[in-house]
């Protein structure tokens, strides 16, 4: 009887340690794409200038990329969110509902972070395209009136 009593409380031990792991990891992620979605949010209107247009352009290739590589690491620790869950189902019931919601909560504000970042990339390209697009026509305008006047 005590030796089922103490595998049943290193069970429980186990399955709370994997939990608060598997929680604090989770706050990780959360925090990371919270503070990454404020970041795109607050991120300043498509520059006129060429140049700095062309580096807000760059650092945002930059950051979607990290983007999409935190989101491929979420999706492995939501996989093991997954495993710890069904094993914490049976010792630690309510830490499993609340788990599997903070997994819901970590997904939904990936994929959020993803489509807001995608949408602040193809603000800035569509912005560059016509900022080329511009200066093009104005070299163009440019060369066109300098031959009038002076010549």
């Amino acid at each position: 009887m005590l030796f089922k009593v103490n595998r049943k409380a290193d069970q429980l031990k186990r399955a709370e340690k994997q939990s608060h792991h598997t929680f604090d990891v989770l706050d990780f992620w959360i925090d990371w794409f919270s503070e990454t979605q404020e970041q795109i949010v607050s991120a300043s209107k498509p520059a006129v200038d060429m140049e700095q247009l062309r580096q807000q352009l760059k650092h945002h290739r930059q950051l979607n990329s990290e983007i999409s590589t935190e989101r491929q690491s979420l999706r492995d620790m939501i996989a093991d969110a997954a495993r710890v869950a069904r094993e914490i189902g049976s010792t630690l019931e309510g830490q499993q509902a609340i788990l599997m919601q903070k997994v819901d909560n970590a997904r939904k504000l990936a994929d959020d972070t993803a489509e807001l970042s995608a949408e602040r990339l193809a603000e800035l390209e569509q912005a560059f395209a016509l900022c080329r697009e511009l200066d093009e026509s104005y070299t163009e305008l440019n060369d066109w009136m300098d031959g009038i006047f002076f010549v």
